[in-house]
């Protein structure tokens, strides 16, 4: 299952693909994670722009896909496959929820919502969380944890993908919160999973984000 957001991070639809035996529709990397084939990835994509043509009335220029494991060869193989026929720009992009990095500040206060780091050309970590200087102090609680992005493929410059990554943690219509940590794009999809997971049963898959939030 995919979202789709618009450019100015307005949630469009959803959409998705079925699942036939485990096994047949994802492959298991070393690190744990479950990634989709080549021919489900390409079919779930082609999904995706044929829904925001009949949404928005044309395809779109560009797409940026975020997904909370990394990009395998297949997985971009299948992206590659079906974009190139549309002659669209893509980035594709792995956004890491607890990465091992930590900043930590020279006072008591840590460090400053928005805080980014350039760890080389396509990796970044961005704190979404943290000290807020007009509240003069930290408004959540715990200790703020980053999130860690890395730029399995694109050309878009790696501070770019942080303000974008930044700007959709603030696109959650459903809530007053100052900050939240995780951009739209991964927050509703996990909010989708967890209600998917209870057992929800329809004969198609519901669209309007409002069932989800």
């Amino acid at each position: 299952m995919a979202e789709i957001f618009n450019e100015y991070g307005e949630h469009v639809s959803v959409v998705s693909i079925t699942s036939e035996a485990f096994g047949k529709d994802f492959t298991l990397e070393t690190d744990g994670s479950y990634h989709l084939n080549r021919e489900k990835i390409s079919v779930l994509i082609e999904k995706l722009i044929e829904e925001y043509r009949q949404k928005i009335g044309n395809p779109p220029e560009k797409i940026v896909l975020h997904k909370t494991t990394f990009f395998n060869p297949s997985e971009k193989e299948g992206v590659e496959e079906v974009l190139s026929k549309f002659d669209i720009t893509y980035d594709l992009v792995n956004i890491i929820e607890n990465p091992s990095l930590r900043f930590f500040g020279d006072g008591k206060m840590p460090p400053s919502r928005g805080t980014f780091y350039r760890i080389d050309a396509t990796k970044g970590l961005l704190y979404t969380t943290g000290y807020v200087k007009s509240f003069k102090t930290y408004p959540g609680i715990g200790i703020p944890k980053p999130l860690e992005f890395h730029m399995d493929y694109g050309k878009t410059e790696i501070e770019k993908l942080g303000k974008e990554i930044f700007a959709l943690t603030k696109m959650d219509w459903n809530n007053t919160n100052l900050m939240l940590r995780e951009p739209v794009t991964v927050k509703y999809a996990s909010n989708i999973i967890e209600i998917l997971k209870a057992g929800l049963q329809s004969d198609e898959v519901v669209k309007d984000i409002r069932y989800y939030i």
